[in-house]
């Protein structure tokens, strides 16, 4: 997750597009602007004044301002009430895992709370130390933005993987000619659409945890450990993972992936 300079333009730019092709296809945006009818690009090409001495477009704090901004008003976040209970995120959750929804996932994670309030600070009370490679600084919204959205495609990303196979940790060698068609068919994320939720339950409720330095930081005020059973054709597979309550409503924090 280290990114620098830039590289982290580069990554704004993208996940930007990604976010709003992503959001416009599964409607998290009221609505979508129609393309304009053919031509048109043309035509406002040739109207538009041609600015002296300009060799291309260059990036301005403005600019980079506006494409974090709008990356940010891209991400899906849950409606006011709509994660009333952990049960019910945890839910939501792996049913964008089953519909490969991984835009709309992200209304599970506290992504714009992280951009917005954890800090170099937060993460040195939290771990302990500094380090400016690990952690993004306070001045590079790019960073900081490319940092919390890869945290968290990275859990839906574990998530996903997990629910198909349990070897998912180690490099496999795979020599010339080697027939691909079971490593294929192990991992094809079609077969998610299968996954069926079969219990959902809070372990250990006489001992909750308490929210961390990066946890209040988010704003969160409860939290809480609970385990999930997901059955995938002949596999179950068990995941526990944090919630978290932020402004009324349960927040996935972090997924625990391993056995």
């Amino acid at each position: 997750m280290r990114m620098t300079g830039a590289p982290l333009q580069s990554m704004g730019l993208v996940l930007l597009g990604w976010l709003s092709v992503s959001s416009c296809a599964a409607h998290v945006e009221p609505k979508c602007k129609a393309r304009a009818p053919a031509g048109a690009d043309s035509a406002a090409a040739q109207s538009r004044p041609e600015q002296s001495g300009s060799k291309g477009a260059r990036a301005t704090p403005d600019a980079a301002a506006d494409v974090v901004a709008k990356s940010l008003a891209a991400i899906p976040r849950p409606a006011s009430g709509q994660f009333r209970s952990p049960e019910l995120v945890l839910r939501f959750l792996f049913e964008k895992v089953s519909s490969r929804d991984v835009a709309g996932s992200l209304a599970a994670f506290p992504v714009v709370e992280q951009f917005e309030h954890v800090r170099l600070k937060v993460y040195r009370e939290y771990t302990g130390g500094f380090s400016p490679r690990g952690y993004p600084l306070d001045d590079a919204p790019y960073g900081r933005l490319s940092y919390s959205l890869k945290y968290y495609l990275a859990a839906y990303r574990g998530v996903s993987l997990r629910i198909l196979s349990d070897d998912t940790g180690s490099v496999r060698s795979l020599p010339p000619g080697s027939d691909l068609s079971g490593v294929l068919h192990e991992f094809d994320g079609s077969r998610l659409r299968a996954l069926r939720v079969t219990s959902i339950q809070e372990l250990r409720p006489e001992a909750r945890p308490e929210p961390n330095a990066v946890d209040r930081a988010m704003g969160v005020t409860e939290k809480r450990l609970f385990s999930a059973t997901i059955a995938l054709e002949q596999r179950t597979v068990e995941l526990s993972g944090f919630v978290g309550l932020i402004a009324g409503d349960w927040r996935v924090l972090f997924v625990v992936l391993g056995h």
